[in-house]
């Protein structure tokens, strides 16, 4: 409640300053909130040049067993329990694994839900890694999954391409600035799972397809 209220405030008390937006939905925003177009810059965000060495592509040894990567805090607009939910469906199908990394206060719960769901021998929670250690995971990992329900912009999928995963997502916020559909990855419309779901399991299960969107 207090974010949007803040948030109405902004065309009232700003209405003279400049912003920055990270994404073109994000200054979409902006414009709906009356903010003049022309006091909008859109720049999206970037890796730093310090970990550019980290990230150049070399082909990788991938893990021998299907697996999903999702770099996120644990909290609950991430909807990490979504993306549980959803692996436990592809899980029934095809033998695979989800490397969840980043930490949060929804992490205790998500163990939980993982157990509940009875895959928590399937769902690895990596906690708080390097940087150097998250780039190893990238580049191991098969595919990369979020299920945000809000994002400006979504850097951690742009890291995720620049180490050749294809990446499936909700079409929500910014992320369609940071994913072309049909050529890095699949976005998919808020709230269809089963499309999801299946955009997943063809990404693990078709190697072909795979490979040809990790060159892209």
């Amino acid at each position: 409640i207090f974010a949007y209220a803040a948030e109405k405030l902004i065309p009232v008390l700003y209405k003279n300053s400049y912003f920055i937006a990270v994404s073109k939905r994000v200054a979409d925003e902006f414009y709906m909130n009356r903010i003049p177009k022309d006091h909008v810059f859109i720049t999206n965000p970037g890796i730093s040049f310090r970990y550019e060495k980290l990230y150049k592509y070399k082909k990788a040894e991938k893990f021998g067993v299907p697996t999903i990567i999702t770099v996120s805090r644990l909290m609950r607009y991430k909807r990490v329990d979504m993306l549980i939910k959803l692996f436990s469906e592809v899980r029934k199908r095809i033998k695979a694994r989800l490397i969840v990394v980043g930490t949060g206060n929804e992490e205790q719960a998500l163990k939980a839900l993982a157990s509940r769901l009875g895959i928590r021998n399937d769902v690895v929670f990596k906690g708080y890694v390097t940087e150097r250690r998250k780039v190893a995971l990238l580049k191991k990992s098969w595919v990369f999954a979020t299920a945000s329900s809000m994002e400006g912009f979504g850097l951690s999928i742009l890291e995720a391409e620049k180490c050749a995963l294809p990446v499936v997502a909700f079409d929500i916020g910014g992320i369609s600035d940071a994913v072309k559909d049909n050529y890095s990855g699949f976005l998919v419309k808020d709230g269809d799972c089963a499309t999801y779901i299946e955009k997943l399991l063809i990404l693990l299960s078709r190697s072909r397809i795979r490979h040809a969107i990790s060159k892209k």
